[in-house]
């Protein structure tokens, strides 16, 4: 069995490795102290991930941002999955939503740390404000939420009522999703996205999946046998 003495060898051993890393990789005027601070604040980060095993799921409030469809929609040519959010969580449930916090602290006291490893609900709060929530002003734009809950394959808490089409998605992928989704017990709404012709503004507008039945599914030798006779 290991001693404290061992333990206490291990952590040291730990801390040596990590600060001779950050010297070596130290940024051009950089203080030696500074890369020390910033390589133990990483280890301490990546400590609490792997021990809180925690889940982020990301979600938007916004459908017609120009910004969001081009940075995650495939430059217009993705879809956007529209949920139904229960107003709460039961009070078992190990999912919460909390919304982000653009320009917020990413400062964590230690002794917040040591308070939610032993358990204490609102040190856990705390920590997940901090680590979970915050994020740079210059991401505003994005309108983020995120549901944390435990890392891995859940049940989802929420219910999908809406895919949204990028107005470049390609008619074939939108005849597909539409023709998977036709016979499900639950009704889905279908919505595209539209852009005037003289400006950047985008609109969402209901989508019809019937306009597509006229075009397919297409065989490939259609084109033939429409000239057969010619």
């Amino acid at each position: 069995m290991a001693s404290v003495g061992d333990f206490e060898k291990e952590v040291s051993r730990k801390v040596r490795g990590l600060l001779d890393y950050a010297n070596y990789n130290r940024d051009v005027g950089e203080t030696s102290e500074h890369s020390h601070i910033k390589a133990l604040e990483q280890a301490i980060q990546q400590e609490l991930l792997i021990r809180e095993d925690r889940g982020v799921f990301s979600l938007t409030f916004c459908s017609v941002s120009i910004l969001m469809w081009s940075h995650y929609g495939n430059q217009h040519q993705g879809v956007a999955l529209g949920y139904s959010i229960p107003d709460t969580f039961p009070e078992d449930c190990r999912f919460k939503l909390v919304p982000m916090d653009y320009g917020g602290s990413r400062l964590l006291r230690t002794s917040i740390i040591q308070k939610m490893l032993s358990g204490d609900i609102n040190a856990k709060n705390k920590v997940d404000q901090t680590a979970y929530q915050a994020k740079a002003e210059a991401w505003k734009y994005e309108n983020e939420w995120r549901i944390l809950g435990p890392a891995g394959e859940q049940g989802s808490p929420l219910e999908l009522e809406e895919i949204v089409f990028g107005h470049r998605c390609p008619d074939h992928v939108r005849y597909a999703i539409c023709t998977v989704l036709k016979t499900r017990s639950r009704k889905i709404e279908f919505s595209e996205i539209t852009m005037p012709p003289h400006g950047f503004e985008l609109i969402k507008v209901p989508f019809d999946p019937g306009q597509l039945e006229t075009v397919f599914p297409r065989r490939g030798l259609d084109r033939y046998d429409d000239f057969s006779g010619v």
